[in-house]
């Protein structure tokens, strides 16, 4: 569960979206409990509490920076919301801030 804190943070950042690797991110998205169906070079992500679906590809071993940022502002406004800790991540982005708490 740590490298998916590790891949949670700098997706949370935004200032490495080119170097997401692309099996971190299919990862972190089946550890906050989406669903992941292929369909040929496409990995759709889904989960029934949220209606938008990710629908991934992979750029060599990287994910696409522009679907890092598709799931970064799934995360932030979807997901969040229904885990234990909640998350609330400064404007700038350049460093997360973990606040504990009830939802």
């Amino acid at each position: 569960m740590a490298r998916s804190n590790k891949v949670l943070d700098k997706v949370a950042r935004g200032t490495s979206d080119a170097n997401i690797r692309f099996d971190d991110l299919r990862q972190l998205l089946r550890s906050l409990g989406f669903t992941e169906r292929i369909r040929g070079s496409h990995h759709i992500f889904f989960k029934e509490s949220i209606e938008e679906i990710l629908n991934l590809q992979t750029q060599g071993a990287n994910a696409k920076p522009y679907q890092v940022k598709q799931v970064r502002n799934v995360i932030e406004t979807q997901v969040v919301q229904s885990l234990p800790v909640t998350m609330s991540w400064v404007a700038t982005r350049t460093k997360p801030t973990y606040v504990r708490g009830s939802k």
